[in-house]
């Protein structure tokens, strides 16, 4: 176990065998991951002395993850102030033009309709996550830890201990998990979920192409699965995010590049040419997960341990970042006079629940209506995108709500 920067020690009762120490901090953030990282800039830009507490090393994380993550334009403004935010844009790739088509139809959203501004940002999960490192190795109010999975909690009346792989205790007075739509803390805290498996995995890659993408970003709904191409920031390189039956994907990763590669350029119809992988496509399985509540007593969901939705917006981390502004909009009155913290989680709490609610059923809608077959439905997805291709005073609250600027996004609903 790897422990970042000096930490205050404290010696406590033997645990199994061997002597234990408690670190106190604030707050301890379980999951080191990007939702974790983040959450810890973002608590410790008012304050709050974070420790994070990852499983895995730091360099296995980096290496396994090849997917990309879309954040939409009204999260900005708090990257910037975490100082992230120059690092982070110049290799990430814009979204300036959105092309949605389907059954024959075509919807374009362009930048004119957000004051000439990006949409949205597509990076690198790994240049992010080294982004962030860097970020919380400077940090003085922040440690990091690699190697310590937590397998027990014990909850005080002034605070909440977390013990380790190590026998490591930890203590701070909010124990946040962001461990993940599986989160071992979720289950140790007791906590239900509302869990919905979908029959589809998601297959996602980076290919090259012979046609610059111009900033845009397509999304074609196909009959088994929206199929997503998301911009670089190399004109001739996207990500794909590609949705089909679980069964499907199983078959399509195990057979031969070149077969994988025809279907793709089948199925996205030429738009950008001839196409190359580069690297593996990876499978992910796709769940709605919904925490029955984010808090109890001093834990506190978010993140994926909080909320998993469809992917087919490309909203599921914005959420996320949703998350970390309410969590440090009620905690910040009470870190500046030095306040308990557990009592200021309630409203975090309940218009989380709500914003989570309303975007899982929204994604979740979305995705049923675009894989309904028949007649009818097909007539009903061509009439609707072509109207709202036809209507732009219509497409301009729309682009508002989805980029995060508009006053319900930005209050978290």
């Amino acid at each position: 176990m790897a422990v970042h920067k000096s930490l205050v020690i404290h010696v406590c009762a033997p645990h199994n065998g061997i002597m234990n120490h408690t670190s106190a901090a604030d707050i301890v953030i379980v999951g080191g991951g990007l939702a974790g990282a983040l959450c810890a800039l973002t608590l410790a830009s008012v304050g709050a002395r974070c420790i994070v507490l990852e499983k895995s090393r730091f360099e296995d994380l980096v290496t396994r993850d090849r997917r990309t993550t879309a954040i939409n334009s009204g999260a900005v403004p708090l990257l910037q102030e975490l100082g992230v935010w120059d690092s982070m844009v110049s290799g990430a790739g814009s979204i300036r033009r959105i092309e949605i088509l389907s059954d024959g139809a075509r919807c374009t959203f362009d930048d004119a309709l957000h004051d000439l501004r990006p949409f949205g940002y597509i990076v690198d999960n790994v240049v992010w996550r080294q982004i962030l490192r860097d970020a919380i190795d400077q940090h003085p109010l922040i440690r990091w830890v690699d190697g310590a999975g937590v397998t027990g909690l014990t909850m005080e009346t002034t605070g909440i201990t977390a013990v380790d792989t190590a026998g490591q205790s930890w203590r701070a007075q909010l124990l946040i998990a962001a461990d993940g739509r599986e989160s071992p803390v979720r289950a140790l805290a007791g906590m239900d979920v509302h869990r919905h498996v979908y029959p589809e995995s998601a297959m996602v890659g980076i290919v090259r192409h012979a046609q610059p993408h111009h900033e845009t970003a397509f999304e074609i709904f196909l009959p088994t699965g929206p199929l997503a191409l998301l911009p670089l920031k190399d004109p001739h390189v996207s990500s794909f995010v590609w949705t089909e039956p679980t069964d499907h994907v199983a078959a399509r990763l195990q057979g031969e590049e070149d077969l994988f590669l025809k279907a793709l350029s089948a199925q996205f119809g030429g738009y950008l040419g001839d196409m190359a992988l580069l690297g593996r496509p990876q499978a992910w399985p796709l769940t709605r997960i919904l925490a029955s509540r984010y808090v109890q007593d001093r834990v506190v969901l978010l993140g994926d341990a909080a909320h998993a939705i469809h992917p087919i917006a490309g909203q599921g981390f914005n959420l996320t970042m949703r998350d970390f502004v309410a969590l440090r909009r009620a905690l910040q009155p009470r870190l500046n006079v030095g306040l308990p913290l557990k009592e200021g989680l309630s409203a975090y709490n309940r218009l989380r629940q709500v914003d989570a609610r309303v975007m899982a059923e929204a994604t979740h809608v979305l995705n049923a209506v675009f894989l309904s077959s028949g007649m009818l439905p097909v007539a009903v997805r061509r009439v609707g995108l072509t109207a709202l291709n036809r209507l732009p005073f219509l497409k301009k609250p729309f682009v508002r709500h989805a980029t995060g600027v508009s006053r319900l996004a930005q209050l978290g609903l």
